[in-house]
């Protein structure tokens, strides 16, 4: 009997039901001395069952019967992959007990549907989380990207964002578990590197080190890392600008994250050629 297996190999690629499991098994063993070899069985064991089913347990069996681990070991490979990313979050969770139970739902992949307001509140509390592992931070994040169905947006069916309302949600995502946070924070980092690739002159990374200018590296004096900058700021010289490309304070706040990164890595972009040419003109 011929058996056909379909084992994902992207974290996008995973149900919703793989990445709750891989976030449960994930955050419960972040602090555990695991080897190599039992981690990468773990994983296996969640992509081998897409949805927990007698069918698809007894497919991940004879599996398991037939091939060696050595064959299969090679498809856990995205989840050591720093450049494979997940960037996409459960479309609703449910949250509560029955029958106070309440139903918030998720942003769009790549945060494609979060304003730039949105993900500055978002981004301050996911760098709070993960330089200072203050699980309050956790709770926080996830009270503002997941909020209650509300309005006729067919591009956000979540309630505008608004902070006057982060307190009200929050109670409703409290509930939610930990290790379904995570997994959130984990696709908004995977997110949040998105917009960095696609924006390398908002987000400047350092020169990276090869056999041509090392010398040259090792010569410059060391840079103190810059001090973490909220959107806030950035939304702000926007807004006071000469040149108002998105309007008012308040109007730009509206503006979805993934073009106003856009516009401003460009902006940046003519920024720079301006100062050369007024250089080669003095």
């Amino acid at each position: 009997m011929r058996i056909n297996y379909n084992i994902p190999q992207k974290w996008n690629d995973l149900t919703e039901s793989q990445i709750r499991f891989m976030g449960r098994f994930m955050f419960n063993s972040r602090n555990e001395q695991i080897s190599n070899r039992a981690f990468k069985l773990a994983v296996l064991s969640v992509l081998l069952v897409p949805k927990f089913t007698i069918k698809n347990i007894v497919k991940a069996v004879l599996l398991w019967s037939d091939v060696p681990f050595s064959e299969l070991e090679q498809y856990t490979a995205f989840v050591f992959d720093n450049k494979e990313l997940l960037t996409r979050f459960p479309s609703k969770i449910k949250s509560g007990k029955w029958p106070f139970r309440k139903t918030v739902y998720g942003p769009a992949a790549r945060l494609a549907n979060v304003t730039i307001q949105e993900l500055s509140y978002a981004d301050l509390f996911y760098y709070k989380w993960a330089t200072e592992n203050n699980v309050a931070d956790l709770h926080r994040l996830t009270a503002i990207l997941f909020r209650e169905k509300k309005g006729n947006n067919r591009e956000d069916i979540r309630a505008p964002f608004s902070t006057l309302l982060l307190e009200h949600n929050a109670r409703i995502t409290d509930k939610i578990p930990l290790a379904v946070k995570f997994m959130i924070a984990h696709a908004y980092s995977g997110c949040r590197e998105n917009f960095i690739n696609r924006n390398p002159n908002v987000f400047p990374r350092p020169k990276q080190v090869t056999d041509n200018n090392v010398e040259d590296i090792e010569q410059q004096p060391v840079k103190k890392q810059k001090p973490y900058e909220p959107f806030s700021k950035i939304i702000e010289s926007m807004a006071m600008d000469d040149v108002q490309v998105f309007g008012n304070h308040q109007e730009t706040e509206k503006v979805y994250a993934a073009v106003f990164l856009s516009v401003l890595d460009e902006k940046i972009v003519r920024s720079k050629e301006l100062e050369r040419k007024n250089q080669l003109n003095k």
